[in-house]
């Protein structure tokens, strides 16, 4: 019996697995022999086995022909990798009314059997099968001919120039280097009997639709659907089946109640003989978007809703958790996955410029209760960031959303689809008016028809958090800032913000001490500026935060030290924005970091968690900022003097409406002082001024503020703020050691 979420299981399944691979220049294997000599020439490499599991260069690294492209800058030595033609071979044996079904290939590819061409397929993100009928009852050499890449799609080019539907970061993006992704990624099966696609939709009622079509059914079998002990079934290669289910238990999203699934699985059958199968999630649940409260007029709805109860988004947004796809594994999926959850975010944002998320993806995220938005694959490339208009690459793009909607549709955590990131034409947001996006919505409205769209992100009139542009209703959906943008700046940002949602948004830090070692060799482990040595800057090019870290302590002693210290300013700029966003909910509907993982260890980067799966101190300070019940506090800056007065205005954000008591402690160097006050949130979501905390700063390394927040059953929620006093050039470094020092201890 298929697991949850499994492509489907058919009479006869054979997965290909004897792989080899050999790669050859540019057009070789077409050509095969010398003009001048007619001799055949050479390939530029050995034939390599290929085990299950590796990218390409997961098998050129075990065959000793290239080293680890994560160490140092090794990964620069294997770009020729792309500019190569790999070639699989394969022994296959064909049974009767068989289909070849390639799952996933990076790279436009041509498909031979016994040199004989069978066709050429070129999107990363459909399948392709391949009719073998004619070749039934023999055996013979499978050639799979994939032709390296002619297009530029890193993150600098030309959004209106692409055609192709493939995977863009790998060729070069702010949180990786290039390390292009080529050959077969995902499986390639020989298949006979039937095939289904189904449209499952399943409400808070408890009705739930099955419309389904289907090829290749016998005429005298049967269609069923069995869920929660009921069986319907009919006849023919189309059709819709339903049933009811009494008082069903609800799927809501993380934080907000039970994640309750319930298994459902459609069957084609002739004299009870399953012929196919396929077991799908399905969550009794409903999502839609509303507009925010005192919203502008013309803004699109932002404000989330799952049955019916508002919730504030709690996001972050999701790269690839490797550079190739035949890496992602189940295991990396669920600890992945699993620490956002343990984070409290209740909805993931899968970026443009990346993957159609997999099916392991989804599954995780139906069982965790995390809503998914999903960008169709388009990016911003800076230099020009218009969607492209040309005609096949429209065609491309239609073809991938089909196949992901229908894909994708039934998975209870697809709360939205995203026409693709950042899309703009002079940094104004495009909307459904454009052909590009107007076609991705008619697509969504036909083969789904239950969830929102939105056009792009950033949406609305502007499409960055501009100060100048504060209080006139222009900040709708906006990305940015990605930095500490510096004391008092990144304050008076926050503080003042206006946007109804914040898409995108992040601060970039130092990996941790673990990774180094995994990334660095020995001699490149000693602390180097990012400016001058140009290892380290391959590992952090566009995130060089130590001129910051510097103006504020002064020069780290190691790299131990500046580890501390960029981790530090990253997890107080991320959480002060995050609670800033929360204190004007639902004015405000949601805040999605920028960016939870990383598909290459970096030595500093806007992740939370890094490519070894281990979070930074800015995850916890987050976790403590999106926790279910969160006491904060608003001030102005992060860099105090002494004598200076201080003042905080204390918040209660709860998603519990009650009475709280609050405490705030006030530690400075040993001087600690307390504060008592009263909060009662009556809005589910809320944030409540609760008082004022004034002082004059004394003389100091830092005040250390412990928030905690009591409710009237007696538990206990607590916030760490450590804020900094500088008497001389510069601040003291041991309040923000020690308060990652504290977070590490939250592991």
């Amino acid at each position: 019996m298929p697991e949850i979420g499994d492509l489907g299981w058919c009479a006869v399944e054979k997965r290909i697995t004897d792989w080899t691979v050999q790669g050859y220049y540019a057009n070789v294997p077409l050509f095969g022999f010398t003009v001048e000599h007619g001799i055949t020439q050479a390939s530029a490499t050995e034939e390599y086995a290929v085990l299950p599991g590796e990218s390409i260069y997961d098998t050129l690294l075990r065959c000793g022909v290239i080293e680890d492209p994560m160490l140092d800058v090794n990964s620069y030595h294997c770009e020729w990798v792309a500019n190569r033609w790999w070639v699989y071979r394969a022994r296959i044996s064909v049974p009767t009314d068989a289909r070849l079904c390639f799952e996933g290939v990076d790279g436009a590819f041509s498909v031979y059997y016994n040199n004989r061409f069978l066709g050429r397929h070129y999107n990363s993100f459909v399948p392709f099968a391949v009719d073998l009928s004619a070749y039934a009852g023999t055996s013979g050499t499978l050639i799979v001919m994939v032709e390296c890449p002619e297009e530029n799609l890193n993150q600098s080019g030309y959004t209106s120039k692409i055609t192709a539907q493939r995977t863009r970061y790998d060729f070069k993006w702010d949180f990786c280097p290039r390390l292009v992704s080529l050959g077969l990624v995902a499986p390639v099966v020989l298949q006979t009997g039937p095939e289904l696609e189904a449209r499952i939709v399943a409400d808070p009622s408890g009705a739930v639709s099955v419309e389904y079509s289907g090829k290749y059914i016998p005429d005298k079998s049967r269609v069923r659907f069995e869920l929660d002990g009921q069986t319907v079934e009919t006849c023919g290669a189309s059709g819709c089946l339903r049933l009811q289910v009494e008082n069903p238990r609800l799927w809501y999203c993380n934080g907000a109640g039970e994640a309750a699934l319930y298994r459902g699985t459609l069957s084609v059958v002739a004299d009870e003989k399953i012929l196919w199968q396929r077991a799908y999630n399905v969550g009794f649940r409903e999502v839609r978007f509303v507009e925010n409260e005192d919203a502008p007029a013309g803004s699109l709805p932002y404000t989330l809703t799952v049955n019916g109860e508002k919730i504030y988004i709690k996001g972050v947004n999701f790269v690839p958790i490797e550079m190739s796809r035949a890496k992602m594994t189940e295991e990396k999926y669920r600890t992945l996955l699993t620490l956002a959850k343990e984070m409290h975010v209740n909805l993931i944002r899968i970026w443009g410029g990346g993957l159609i998320e997999t099916e392991t993806f989804y599954n995780q995220c139906d069982r965790l209760g995390l809503l998914v938005w999903q960008d169709f694959p388009q990016s911003s490339s800076g230099i020009d960031n218009c969607a492209t208009v040309i005609p096949a690459g429209i065609e491309a793009l239609k073809a991938t959303a089909e196949s992901a909607v229908k894909r994708l549709r039934n998975h209870p955590s697809l709360a939205v689809y995203c026409g693709g990131n950042e899309l703009m034409d002079n940094w104004i947001p495009l909307d459904f008016s454009h052909p590009n996006l107007a076609a991705l919505k008619e697509i969504v409205d036909r083969l789904d028809g239950t969830r929102a769209m939105f056009p792009t992100t950033a949406s609305g009139p502007n499409s960055a958090l501009k100060p100048t542009l504060f209080g006139q209703g222009l900040h709708h959906d906006v990305h940015g800032p990605w930095d500490f943008t510096g004391s008092p700046q990144h304050y008076d940002l926050y503080n003042r913000s206006d946007c109804l949602l914040h898409g995108e948004f992040g601060v970039d830090g130092f990996c941790n001490p673990s990774a180094i070692e995994k990334m660095l060799t020995p001699a490149q482990r000693n602390l180097s500026y990012i400016a001058d040595n140009y290892i380290w800057r391959h590992k952090a090019e566009w995130w060089n935060q130590m001129p910051r870290t510097e103006e504020i302590f002064g020069k780290a002693a190691d790299v131990a030290e500046q580890i501390a210290l960029s981790q530090y300013l990253q997890a107080e700029a991320l959480r002060y924005a995050v609670e800033a966003n929360r204190r004007r909910a639902f004015r405000n509907s949601g805040s999605i970091i920028w960016q939870f993982d990383e598909p290459y260890p970096n030595l500093c980067c806007t992740n939370l968690v890094d490519y070894f799966c281990q979070p930074k101190a800015a995850y916890y300070a987050v976790r403590q900022a999106y926790a279910a019940v969160n006491p904060n506090m608003r001030y102005d800056k992060l860099v105090y003097r002494p004598g200076e007065a201080f003042t905080a205005d204390v918040f209660l954000t709860s998603e519990r409406c009650g009475a709280f008591e609050l405490f705030v402690t006030v530690d400075v160097d040993g001087l600690i002082t307390e504060h008592a006050f009263a909060a009662t949130v009556k809005g589910a979501g809320k944030s409540v001024r609760a008082g004022t905390i004034a002082f004059e700063v004394p003389r100091g390394s830092s005040m250390r503020f412990v928030l905690e927040a009591r409710d009237a059953g007696g538990k206990v929620y607590t916030n760490e703020i450590v804020l900094l006093i500088r008497s001389g050039a510069h601040c003291e470094k041991a309040p923000a050691i020690a308060f990652v020092e504290r977070r590490k201890g939250q592991h």
